[in-house]
């Protein structure tokens, strides 16, 4: 018995288009870059970061937040997780992105010790992200209620929401 597959005339043609396609996007997710020291004025209700004179400034509500200078972990997790809003990201590469070295992990630590360490290290600087915003929030004293982030997580995997 022989097996015959017949693809179609233009499979080949469909097939590269779909790749490209998928390389494309595949490149512009890991090619995370910083945030330029450019702020355009973004209206979109969606939040967002960006840098000037060295500090990182959240936009949230259409209200400017000092986060901290561009290279704190704080910031970085901020603009990682601002990049693809509302888009799931693995443990790892935001902790990648982050820089972080804190926690003395070895490559000999146990794996999920070290999945356990990165996310603990993640929520941190998130709760001094909203302890900034609180602060933030506090000093401005305005009747509009700001939205709110939350950090949100399903398995290995975090992204952020909008309250």
């Amino acid at each position: 018995m022989i097996l015959t597959i017949r693809f179609p005339e233009d499979f080949e043609e469909r097939y590269n288009k779909y790749k490209a396609r998928f390389e494309s996007t595949q490149n512009e997710i890991s090619n995370d870059e910083p945030v330029s020291e450019k702020h355009e004025t973004n209206k979109s209700s969606k939040p967002h970061v960006f840098v000037k004179n060295g500090q990182g400034y959240l936009v949230l509500s259409g209200e400017e937040i000092g986060i901290g200078d561009k290279d704190s972990g704080k910031f970085r997790v901020l603009e990682k997780l601002c990049l693809h809003f509302s888009v799931p990201q693995s443990i790892d590469s935001i902790y990648e992105y982050m820089g972080s070295k804190k926690g003395g992990l070895t490559k000999d630590a146990h794996i999920v010790f070290q999945k356990d360490r990165k996310l603990a290290l993640i929520e941190s600087q998130f709760r001094e992200v909203k302890r900034i915003m609180k602060t933030h929030r506090e000093q401005i004293k305005k009747i509009k209620r700001l939205s709110q982030l939350q950090l949100k997580r399903e398995k290995e995997t975090l992204w952020l929401v909008e309250k």
